[in-house]
């Protein structure tokens, strides 16, 4: 009944679309509804439909459906005055309740939203100088899959899987931004002030937070939310203990006691089984950004002889939390009693840890050049003092301070291929990511994993893409690689019908990700392979 009941509210955005299928008798175009001189109302209909093509280790049953999502997205646009103008982005979301996630701590409505995305004032004082104040979604960054620029906003991770769009996974923030020409010289200032006042998940991005992942009981491993990473298996838990608070036996954070830091070998004691045990019981407490955290930055913008090129500055918190170890204080639990059943042998003491956002400093610049076939691009940041997670004992909290170097370079290129195709284009983006870390990365390890961050990563992106017919086809590929040996491809095709000004278009995409480690990279989600369906009516 269960299966019969989410195929059901599966098809349930279908029969929306199928509404936009009536007006097909209508001769009416695509293009945003225009309610009065001032105000016009444009949005889309949209569902997500995919299957996993194989199993998954962490799952109480093997159920296919991957992901059912039905949205309806609506703008509305109102010029109030030749100075003033405002925008309202409402979104509304819904999917079923996933079999897959049986056993896990997923909510049955926790994908589920109905909120205001974007609402702001634009205010234009002059023809060179704008002002806007609200929730807002800002993109300085242009890459296609690599983050380098793209700083403002956090990632949300219920949409961050490959079937999304880019933009979708931008979480809102409330700013007060202005953008200010200087048209005599070519350039522009812009400047940004976001106090994170909204609600805990539109703060930040927790990738990691304890429902997420696959996690150890007294009973086994309890699985986790169907787009989980994959958890950090690799530590022994030869005991069995129920910590005080834990009221369903978690013996250790599901983020948190990942870390080799937190076990040591026990010493030889006759009657004790080999392996490793914990020198503490943690406890895991998040410590959201404060309200006075205030985010804050400029990006400058010159166009001069083929070249636009910038500068940026961008005061922030870390968007993925790191783990921070706190104090001992004496425990009640006694791993003898747990494991010999002799009272006093070894008391293990208590330990508080917390998923912080440490601040950063973020200076970038970027640079784009007009060539004689396509566009050249590249980003640059540098990251001063960044926080990351140790493995080494002796640091006390587990995190270090190290400088971060991040760089994109990019070549986009559009152009007419006959042989080919003569009623559209070939689209061809190549981009390259690397990021280094400056200084000693001994102990530097991926917060909640025994994975080493290494000193230098390199990763590269190939996306080729072509249309027939005037756009009434497409067909297109990507692949990630990263030379850690992991990495993603993704083959594609669409289809935009004629009719309603080609308002529906449908593009079926398989998202096939591979990796040597379950514990690195995209090696993560390596048994996530799916194909999705996306059907969306635009107006």
């Amino acid at each position: 009944m269960r299966r019969l009941r989410s195929t059901a509210i599966c098809s349930l955005c279908f029969c929306l679309l199928a509404l936009g299928w009536i007006l097909v008798g209508f001769p009416g175009p695509s293009f945003a509804v225009q309610l009065s001189e001032n105000t016009e109302l444009s949005g889309f209909l949209r569902n997500n439909t995919g299957i996993f093509t194989g199993n998954q280790d962490f799952t109480e049953n093997n159920d296919k459906l991957a992901t059912c999502r039905n949205w309806v997205r609506l703008k509305l646009d109102t010029t109030l005055d030749p100075a003033f103008s405002f925008r309202l982005v409402t979104q509304g979301i819904y999917e079923p309740k996933y079999r897959i996630e049986e056993g896990s701590t997923a909510n049955w409505n926790e994908y589920d939203e109905l909120d205001v995305r974007e609402v702001f004032f634009t205010w234009k004082p002059t023809s060179s100088n704008i002002i806007r104040v609200g929730r807002q979604i800002v993109t300085w960054g242009e890459s296609l899959a690599f983050r380098v620029g793209d700083v403002i906003n956090p990632q949300d991770a219920r949409f961050a899987f490959s079937f999304a769009n880019l933009e979708d996974t931008r979480i809102p923030q409330w700013m007060a931004r202005g953008v200010h020409h200087l048209t005599g010289i070519r350039s522009s200032f812009e400047w940004i002030v976001n106090p994170p006042i909204t609600q805990d998940k539109y703060r930040v991005d927790t990738i990691f937070a304890e429902p997420t992942s696959a996690y150890a009981t007294t009973t086994g491993w309890k699985p986790g939310w169907r787009f989980a990473i994959y958890p950090e298996t690799r530590l022994e838990y030869p005991y069995s203990v129920t910590p005080s608070g834990y009221a369903d036996g978690v013996i250790v954070g599901p983020s948190l006691a990942r870390s080799f830091a937190y076990y040591n070998p026990l010493p030889f004691i006759p009657g004790f089984p080999a392996g490793y045990y914990p020198v503490d019981i943690p406890s895991l407490t998040y410590k959201y950004p404060e309200n006075n955290d205030v985010r804050y930055g400029f990006r400058t913008s010159t166009t001069m002889s083929g070249y636009n090129f910038g500068v940026f500055f961008w005061h922030t918190q870390e968007y993925t939390p790191l783990l921070e170890r706190s104090t001992t204080t004496h425990g009640t639990t006694d791993l003898g009693l747990a494991i010999l059943g002799v009272p006093g042998l070894w008391v293990v003491p208590n330990r508080e840890y917390y998923a912080i956002f440490p601040d950063v400093n973020i200076l970038g610049a970027y640079v784009n050049k007009e060539m004689p076939l396509g566009v050249l691009r590249g980003e640059f940041t540098y990251r001063p003092r960044r926080s990351y997670n140790t493995l080494d004992p002796s640091d006390e909290d587990a995190l270090v301070k190290r400088d971060n170097i991040q760089y994109l370079i990019a070549w986009d290129i559009q152009t007419m291929c006959r042989p080919l195709t003569e009623t559209g284009t070939v689209d061809i983006n190549l981009e390259y990511h690397g990021s280094w870390v400056l200084g000693d990365t001994d102990y530097l390890n991926v917060a909640g994993y025994l994975t080493p961050i290494r000193r230098e990563d390199h990763e590269f992106l190939l996306n080729l893409g072509t249309s027939f017919d005037y756009n009434r086809y497409s067909v297109g590929i990507t692949v990630i690689y990263n030379t850690q040996d992991h990495g993603a491809v993704m083959p594609s095709v669409k289809f935009v019908p004629d009719f309603m000004n080609k308002a529906f278009s449908f593009e079926l995409k398989y998202i096939n990700i591979f990796g040597d480690s379950d514990y690195e990279g995209l090696g993560l989600f390596r048994q996530k392979d799916m194909v999705v369906l996306t059907s969306q009516w635009s107006f």
